[in-house]
């Protein structure tokens, strides 16, 4: 429809061709029916209120009316047509409202809303929105209007509409800022978020906050606030402090003596490497508090069992962080309940035995997993060997008691021992567990530095890599994964030195 040719002739013609059309029809109905076009489009051509009138239009009413020789003015398409308009509109604004007519536009846009309904004027705007559209299409409407979203674009493009919009969209991106536009992109967008939320933007919550509040509470969390409740604690639940969220504060956030943390998650090694990082960060966040972690320390799945490993025990006792087991917090609550009500230190703990099988991640474990090099790790040794390191692949290093990991790659560059990480993975929870296992290592060994490869183009200068910058020492992005970016981590590692 876009590339619908219309035609622009003299407005007399116009009203004298079209007002004898009608005159052959019992109503405009009628005629608009021969046109196929509704009574409302007729009306404008008529009355010249629509000046380009469509070329099949046009020849239809010819025909009838066996008129020959019209004189054309102008010919374009309605997408041209379009853009014609909204560019005399745009001059006409920017003369009326200046340069910033868009900004201007838009105060008063919003001044007019705010003076009808409120502060909540865009709350109550949606709401009703919502409602209109389930009155309409009840109350599964999301979904409907969704799937005929998707059937517009289907018999527009066909079954591969996705791949045919997605091509399109890059096309376009491509012509306006070049072959590197997702760079450039990625650019611009750190420009704009720093100009509004200064360097230290990525520590700024966005809609966390809200989502956070309207969580509930797991079952785990449930009983623990059933046990504070019970003996008339007071807490607050669900908070976040600089774009992290923290389970339960005592008494409040502005006057934290006590945080604990409450999780169900089976403690399989890349969930205690989570919550290592999760308990890092809340004592950063309240360093004047006493922590309490209370963790869920075995579970069995699909024939496999999963134990808290020993290094973690040992990760929150160098933290002096209290660590209680989820499956036996009723026979540890009555005493951490009487520490917190009466505002004393937590100096009992819980015994814990580590089956040696599951006691850690074991050297057979790791030995197993350096053996299977995916694309990823064989691109990173290429590039380490065309740069000159002397590489050794997949490294198993012992963290602490028996407790072992592998990283992707291991070379010693001028005295220097440095482990490469690499992830093709955009997970905001597969960052947190890499940072987690980077953080276990350098929590008793300072001595290796750790340079982390981040392989998925959606990756982007934000909040998910915090984790892995404040414990790698050089964190490097896809779009600049390449031999010099290597060279200059290495460089930059031994600058620190």
């Amino acid at each position: 429809m876009d590339n619908e040719i219309r035609v622009k002739i003299d407005e007399n013609v116009q009203k004298r061709l079209f007002t004898n059309f009608i005159s052959g029809f019992k109503n405009k109905k009628d005629a608009g029916n021969y046109l196929k076009i509704t009574k409302y489009n007729l009306y404008d051509y008529s009355n010249c209120k629509t000046k380009y009138i469509p070329f099949g239009v046009l020849k239809k009413i010819s025909k009838k009316l066996n008129f020959s020789n019209i004189k054309i003015i102008d010919k374009k398409t309605l997408k041209q047509i379009r853009r014609m308009y909204a560019n005399k509109a745009f001059l006409a604004l920017k003369d009326k409202y200046g340069d910033r007519w868009k900004k201007e536009l838009n105060r008063a846009s919003k001044k007019t809303l705010y003076q009808k309904y409120g502060k909540d004027a865009y709350k109550i705007i949606t709401q009703k929105g919502h409602k209109t559209c389930e009155i309409k299409f009840g109350e599964n409407w999301l979904k409907i209007l969704g799937q005929r979203g998707v059937n517009a674009l289907k018999k527009k493009y066909g079954d591969k509409w996705y791949d045919v919009t997605l091509k399109r969209g890059r096309e376009k991106l491509k012509e306006k800022y070049g072959n590197h536009w997702q760079k450039e992109l990625s650019n611009l967008a750190m420009v704009s978020l720093r100009k509004k939320y200064g360097d230290n933007y990525e520590k700024r919550p966005s809609n966390l906050e809200i989502l956070f509040k309207n969580r509930k509470l797991t079952k785990s969390e449930e009983l623990i606030v059933g046990y504070l409740k019970e003996s008339k604690i007071s807490f607050e639940t669900n908070l976040i402090k600089n774009g992290l969220e923290f389970d339960i504060v005592i008494p409040n956030k502005k006057n934290p003596i006590y945080v604990i943390e409450v999780s169900e998650l089976n403690p399989t090694t890349y969930n205690q490497r989570m919550k290592v990082i999760k308990l890092y960060y809340q004592k950063l966040n309240f360093p004047n508090a006493q922590h309490i972690v209370i963790l869920k320390t075995y579970s069995s799945r699909n024939n496999k069992q999963y134990r808290l490993h020993k290094i973690i025990q040992s990760f929150f006792d160098k933290e002096r962080i209290s660590l209680f087991s989820l499956e036996n917090i009723d026979k540890n609550i009555e005493k951490l309940i009487d520490c917190i009500k009466n505002n004393k230190k937590i100096d009992f703990r819980e015994d814990f035995l580590f089956n040696k099988k599951t006691i850690c991640n074991s050297k057979k474990g790791c030995i197993a997993q350096s053996k299977k090099i995916n694309k990823d790790e064989s691109k990173l040794n290429k590039i380490l060997l065309k740069i000159g390191s002397l590489c050794e692949g997949p490294k198993i290093l012992e963290v602490k008691d028996d407790h072992f990991i592998c990283t992707d790659n291991f070379d010693v560059y001028k005295n220097n021992e440095i482990a490469y990480e690499i992830t093709s993975s955009n997970s905001f929870n597969v960052l947190r567990s890499l940072a987690g296992k980077i953080l276990l290592y350098k929590t008793f060994n300072k001595n290796i530095k750790f340079v982390v490869i981040l392989n998925n183009s959606r990756i982007l200068d934000n909040t998910s890599l915090k984790f892995l910058r404040d414990f790698s020492d050089y964190v490097i992005l896809k779009r600049d994964f390449n031999e010099n970016t290597l060279r200059r981590a290495r460089e930059n590692i031994i600058s620190k030195t």
